[in-house]
Formats: structure tokens, C-alpha cells, sequence
């Protein structure tokens, strides 16, 4: 392993079979932060450790099983879970999957596939946090106008400057944005609210929870529909935002 010692909890209730994945991880030159006997010492160990990987038997006999624990500590402290199990069924397994966990290990185990666990789960992770950070910065990004009054969003692989006047609507896609301009669409990791906040109120216009239209993209407006161009493009407006919809478009 290169650069800084892992940090590893064991949470394992059977004391020689903890012993025995201490003194194997430390033969492989990780460093056990500390050991747990049960779901609620493992939360409390890991919420003051913070290590950075936790091996968590699936079966404890004390309180909160593995999986809760690993649910718990996975939700609020993102640190990557293998769990142990000397059961591989396929319940087991199908149980444990809310916990997210980054591998399993079936008892007994050896060193070589204790090993290979633990570095593929630190590779997994290290992965997710890269491109969690990713996805920050790029929204941050395509957040940002410049002093042109553009967003730069990723596209292939690039950074692409997208006007702000060219945006025709903007449509909610669960956790991302999809931009839709003249000739062509991005896709944003946003929400359509911080969206809306930094684009300018005078030139867009929400019309429901999913949709911003660019005000003079309006072309007309049919049972309770909004017709843009180029294209005819309808949006739907909604409910609640029929009459600020009606009162800012001024109709008579």
C-alpha cells in the first residue's frame, strides 16, 4: 500500500475470530483503530475513530444487527463497509444490500482474500468521493455566470460555454438539470430551485415544479399550455402557478 496507513474498525462479537482479523490486518500493515462488539459500540467507534474502512460481522448478538449499524454509520459518516457473514445465501445478501456495502467476506476466511477485500473496497471508495467531488465542482460551474453572462456546463468530456440568452426552458430530471437551448441540450447535476436563483428573474419565469421557460420564447398559450419556439415546444404550467404565470405574461 502506498501513502498513509489505513485506518480499519473491526466489529466482530466473537472474540477469537476478532483476534484473529486484528492480528491479520496488522500483518498486512493496516492499522486497526479499535474493535466493537456490537452494533451500538460500532457506531459510537466509528462516529470517534473515524477510520477508513469498517469490517462489520452481519450477525451480532448484542443489539442493533450489523446491517443497521453499517445503515447508520453509512448515512452519516460515509465511510465504506465490508461485511462479514459465515452465511452467502442469497437472503442474506439481499438484506444486506441497504447498507450499500462496498464487499463481502465469508467466514473463514484468508489473509490473501482479506486483503483483496479491503483494498478493492478503498479503491470503490475512493472513487465515489472523486467523483462526488466532481459533480460539486462542475455544479459550481455550471452554476456561475460570467461577466458574459454564461454557464460553463460539461459536455463530452468538456467545458462548454452555454449562453444564458440562447436557454429556451429548463425541465427538473429528479437530481439534475436538463438545459434545453435553440439546438441543442445540457445536463446539469442541480435542482431547478438554485437554478432559478441565479438566473436573471426579468427573463425567466417558472411555470411548475419541473419546468423555467424563457419569457420571450413565449409564442402563445393553449388549455393550460405554454407554446415556445423554435418548434412549438409545450410546458405545461401548473396549478399553483397559473395566476403568476397570467399576471406576469400581462394578459388582457
Amino acid at each position: 500500500m502506498e501513502g498513509r496507513k489505513k485506518n480499519v474498525l473491526v466489529v466482530e462479537d466473537e472474540a477469537i475470530i476478532r483476534k484473529d482479523i486484528i492480528q491479520g490486518l496488522q500483518r498486512l500493515g493496516y492499522v486497526v483503530s479499535g474493535s466493537a462488539r456490537s452494533g451500538s459500540e460500532a457506531v459510537e467507534a466509528a462516529r470517534s475513530q473515524r477510520p477508513d474502512l469498517v469490517l462489520m460481522d452481519i450477525h451480532l448478538s448484542d443489539g442493533p444487527t450489523g446491517i443497521d449499524a453499517a445503515h447508520h454509520i453509512q448515512r452519516e459518516l460515509r465511510v465504506p463497509i465490508i461485511f462479514l457473514t459465515a452465511n452467502s445465501d442469497e437472503a442474506t445478501v439481499r438484506s444486506a444490500r441497504i447498507a450499500e456495502p462496498y464487499g463481502f467476506l465469508v467466514k473463514p476466511f484468508n489473509e490473501a482474500s482479506l486483503q483483496a477485500a479491503v483494498e478493492i473496497a478503498m479503491y470503490k471508495h475512493g472513487k465515489d468521493v472523486d467523483l462526488l467531488e466532481e459533480h460539486r465542482h462542475l455544479f459550481q460551474l455550471a452554476l456561475e455566470r460570467n461577466k458574459d453572462d454564461a454557464l460553463f456546463v460539461k459536455y463530452k468530456g468538456l467545458l462548454v460555454r452555454c449562453p444564458i440568452r440562447s436557454i429556451v426552458h429548463l425541465a427538473a430530471l429528479r437530481d439534475y438539470v436538463s438545459i434545453h437551448l435553440v439546438d441543442r441540450r445540457f445536463v446539469v447535476h442541480a435542482t431547478l430551485q438554485k437554478m432559478e436563483a441565479l438566473l436573471p428573474a426579468s427573463q425567466f419565469l417558472r411555470t411548475h415544479r419541473s419546468y423555467i421557460v424563457r419569457i420571450d420564447r413565449i409564442m402563445a398559450i393553449e388549455e393550460g399550455m405554454l407554446l415556445l419556439e423554435p418548434g412549438d415546444e409545450r410546458i405545461p404550467i401548473g396549478g399553483s402557478y397559473y395566476s403568476a404565470v397570467m399576471r406576469r405574461l400581462r394578459t388582457i
